[in-house]
């Protein structure tokens, strides 16, 4: 598989380990066989701040998500969710002395039962009313999510020198991003408050990329699609927001890439442009935000050769606004919208 030391546990040897953290996200959909719902899904296994003082128990950096502790924060943490009806986002916190990753190859352990590889992934996280409303710290909601899966990732998408692992060891980049699985056929079963879901290799559209750094970039985009309704086995995906390198911020940019039909791979990658080239050897248009009921992306990127406009939107009531503290225990993004439910169109190369 091409690229997997990039997933894997890549800031041991870095300034992020002491001020920073590392995570691996997946996301994909299933189906209740009963009543046939569709629902989207997201797991997360991360780590905050491995040098941090969390190794015999989790330190928290809020009181609640409006409230600082003062701590820095420190831990593991696995997290699952789902959005549209009944959405939720739940946490659960370990010390890190129950983590474990491989430094070669993504592998991946929090608390001994939940672990993550190149083609298997199984956990549970479990909260309940009480605990979540003793503990606003946890910044977590109500429920219960489990998974037994399996994953093919079929298609890569390499970002280039921004996730060229020397620079990592540099922490040159307030957030560093690598896609293993730009597009992802998860298998297997996912226990959702006691309904089953199955998740299906040709209707999971699934995905699993991972970030790590110092920061989360503000503002920050992504756009993940599978599930093309014109073009089946298409897939795009947009990350950025106003990159931080060396200290210095480098203006409102993202990293597109787009393969029509499982056909050839199209990047508009500004950290990895050909040498000498102008400044403007990429061209963006990106105007994202909330539009009435919505929040709409709007987003062009050309090169000399190819051009790719996308407009999308996702309903906000079918949307989470996810609760991330930073390594430094700052509640930065009070509006981090994040959704399953993309529409909207793409005119492609």
């Amino acid at each position: 598989m091409p690229d997997e030391d990039r997933n894997a546990y890549v800031i041991t040897d870095s300034p992020y380990y002491l001020r920073g953290y590392d995570w691996w996200w997946h996301n994909f959909e299933a189906v209740q066989p009963e009543t046939q719902e569709r629902r989207s899904f997201f797991i997360q296994y991360l780590v905050m701040n491995p040098a941090g003082g969390g190794n015999s128990a989790p330190v928290f950096g809020q009181i609640n998500a409006t409230t600082r502790s003062g701590n820095t924060p420190s831990y593991a943490r696995l997290a699952a969710g789902t959005w549209g009806e009944g959405k939720v986002q739940l946490f659960n916190y370990y010390p890190l002395s129950a983590f474990e990753a491989s430094s070669e190859t993504m592998q991946v352990s929090i608390g001994g039962s939940n672990t993550a590889n190149e083609t298997a992934l199984k956990g549970s996280v479990s909260v309940t009313s009480d605990q979540a409303n003793a503990h606003p710290e946890w910044l977590s909601d109500a429920g219960s999510i489990s998974w037994d899966l399996t994953v093919d990732k079929v298609l890569t998408f390499s970002t280039g020198i921004a996730g060229a692992l020397p620079l990592v060891k540099l922490a040159i980049a307030q957030m560093g991003w690598h896609v293993q699985g730009m597009h992802a056929k998860y298998s297997g079963t996912v226990n959702f408050n006691g309904a089953t879901y199955i998740v299906d290799p040709e209707t999971s559209y699934g995905y699993q990329d991972k970030n790590f750094g110092w920061d989360f970039t503000n503002p920050w985009y992504w756009i993940s699609c599978n599930n093309f309704k014109s073009s089946p086995g298409s897939s795009l995906v947009v990350g950025g927001g106003q990159p931080v390198l060396f200290g210095i911020p480098q203006g409102k940019k993202v990293l597109v890439a787009f393969s029509h039909k499982g056909g050839e791979l199209y990047k508009w990658n500004f950290a990895d442009v050909p040498f000498g080239s102008p400044a403007d050897y990429i061209k963006q248009a990106i105007d994202v935000g909330p539009a009435g009921e919505n929040i709409q992306w709007s987003i062009s990127s050309e090169d000399p050769n190819y051009k790719i406009v996308i407009n999308m939107t996702c309903p906000k009531s079918q949307m989470l606004r996810l609760r991330y503290e930073n390594p430094d225990g700052f509640v930065n993004h009070k509006q981090l919208w994040n959704g399953a439910d993309l529409s909207g169109n793409h005119a492609h190369p």
